[in-house]
């Protein structure tokens, strides 16, 4: 058992009033005024036991009403196992359970990690759990999104081999030609390359022609790399009605953001070294299709090493928080039972 508020604890010195009164307040026998004792016999009757037993009920039921309230007052927790004693493995999907067969032999409960885990969010909630936490996953550049975390040490993270791939990533037709983009992924670097053909494993899909208006050469030129590399059914424009108007705004913000339907904003004043840095070319192309982005990044076997994706702040164990319940409600059910009870008696003994 737990406490919320021990210093509470100091109250079970309460006991001691109704023991107090419980033998303060003994009767004296009634006395009876007789003529003669010689028919008075002495004996042991069983009201007078049913008398001292009665009280003492009373004395153990004050006591108890005492300590109910205590245990109330000081947030009295039923705790869970030993946190020391469970351990649980997290293994992503796609990974052989042979790698980790020893771990799940040495007492490790397996738990699958559902697909596309955000892992920093997926860490965050691993870091309030106090048991001993193995996670075995792919450690994709593409699932790392958020705000960089560290992780407790009860958390081991063990990111699996990744081998070198080349795979169709993504096939889109423009007007009659089928345009396929491959993919060549490996643990450090992810390279693309776009030509034409019929790919027979991933689903053609057919990209929104968008007419998109826009003023600054950058942005133009960003455009154009999409069009003219990419494929893409982009049409640049100055019309007074087009699909997209892309603006120059800088603010707080990811460097491509789309504010409406019709309107994407750069929160930042655009030059070479910005455009390069911060691949302004990807980030409109996620942004203008992310239909498209999201089927490419799916076979991105890119690793994020330990030393970039984990903050090298110093994260104790959180080995407080064992799981715990609270009991306050059946301390209630009974300081109400034992409360009708003594009154109950206490009327009846006229105590």
């Amino acid at each position: 058992m737990t406490f919320a508020n021990p210093s509470f604890l100091w109250a079970f010195t309460g006991l001691a009033i109704p023991l107090a009164i419980h033998l303060l307040s003994r009767k004296e026998g009634k006395v009876i005024r007789v003529g003669s004792i010689r028919h008075v016999e002495e004996s042991n009757t069983s009201q007078f036991k049913s008398i001292r037993l009665n009280e003492i009920f009373l004395w153990l039921l004050r006591s108890l009403m005492i300590s109910l309230i205590v245990l109330f007052m000081s947030g009295a927790q039923c705790s869970g196992p030993d946190s020391k004693s469970v351990k649980q493995l997290f293994v992503e999907n796609g990974i052989d359970l042979a790698k980790v067969d020893s771990l799940v032999s040495g007492g490790y409960e397996l738990h699958r990690i559902p697909d596309n885990t955000n892992y920093w969010t997926f860490a965050e909630t691993l870091n309030r759990l106090p048991y001993d936490i193995v996670v075995v996953s792919f450690s994709k550049v593409s699932n790392f999104n958020g705000k960089r975390i560290a992780l407790r040490d009860n958390i081991r993270w063990i990111t699996a081999e990744s081998t070198s791939k080349e795979f169709p990533a993504l096939a889109w037709t423009t007007g009659d030609t089928v345009f396929v983009r491959t993919a060549s992924s490996n643990a450090m670097l992810t390279s693309y390359k776009t030509g034409v053909g019929v790919p027979d494993s991933i689903q053609v899909i057919k990209p929104q022609t968008l007419n998109v208006s826009a003023d600054d050469k950058m942005v133009i030129a960003a455009l154009n790399v999409l069009r003219k590399e990419y494929k893409l059914p982009i049409q640049i424009s100055n019309n007074q009605q087009p699909t997209t108007n892309i603006k120059i705004t800088p603010n707080v913000g990811p460097l491509v953001e789309r504010i409406s339907p019709t309107e994407i904003h750069i929160n930042k004043t655009l030059d070479q070294d910005v455009a390069l840095n911060e691949n302004l070319v990807i980030e409109l192309f996620k942004v203008l299709y992310p239909d498209l982005q999201r089927s490419q990044e799916k076979k991105d076997t890119r690793v994020l090493p330990d030393e970039v994706a984990w903050s090298d702040v110093v994260a104790s164990s959180p080995r407080h928080l064992v799981p715990s319940s609270g009991i306050e409600k059946y301390l209630i059910v009974l300081f109400v039972l034992a409360l009708a009870t003594e009154r109950f008696v206490a009327i009846r003994r006229n105590q």
